[in-house]
Parts: C-alpha cells; sequence; structure tokens
C-alpha cells in the first residue's frame, strides 16, 4: 500500500512516532544518532547519614513536622528532609 501524501524516508514524518522500546535500538537510516550536551554533567551520589542527637526538638518524621513545618519552610523542603531522612534509615545513596 503505497500512500503518497506520506514521507516515504523512516523517522522523518509524525506517522513514524513509535512508543518507546526497552530493547536495543537500531538506528533509523538518514537520521544522527542523539548528541550529549556539551553542558550535562553526571550527577554525584550522597549518602546521608543519622548523627545522634540528645537535643530538645522532633524527629524528622514526627507529625509536627508535616503540620507546622510546612508553613515555614516550604512543602518542597519538608519533603526533601523526609526523603533524605528515609534514605539515610535504608542505608540508601541519593542523587544529587
Amino acid at each position: 500500500m503505497d500512500v503518497p501524501h506520506l514521507p516515504q524516508t523512516p523517522g522523518t514524518g509524525p506517522c513514524q512516532v513509535r512508543p518507546p522500546s526497552h530493547g536495543v535500538r537500531a538506528p533509523i537510516p538518514g537520521v544522527a544518532e542523539p548528541v550529549i550536551r556539551r553542558t550535562a554533567t553526571v550527577r554525584s551520589e550522597l549518602a546521608p547519614v543519622l548523627m545522634p542527637s540528645t537535643a530538645a526538638g522532633f524527629t524528622p518524621t514526627h507529625a509536627y513536622v508535616r503540620r507546622f513545618w510546612i508553613a515555614v519552610l516550604g512543602p518542597g523542603a519538608v519533603a526533601d528532609l523526609l526523603r533524605l531522612t528515609a534514605a539515610a534509615h535504608s542505608g540508601r545513596s541519593l542523587k544529587e
């Protein structure tokens, strides 16, 4: 079936879009491979560690932190604090 109004070169038209695949992709003829930007950098990993504390205050997982600190620090900062705390408890490393 030959459709005259569609492009004939693979990868050059809107009808050539396909869903992502998890396998090894074969290069499309006539289309250049993507080039990594010069500004791209490798993100380093951060290994959070819980420090023992005897000071008065609230632990980061306490309900007080979610209820009142969000108004002061903002939801993003509190979410990052909880993410770092969860990573430290499980021993995981996080991307910076």
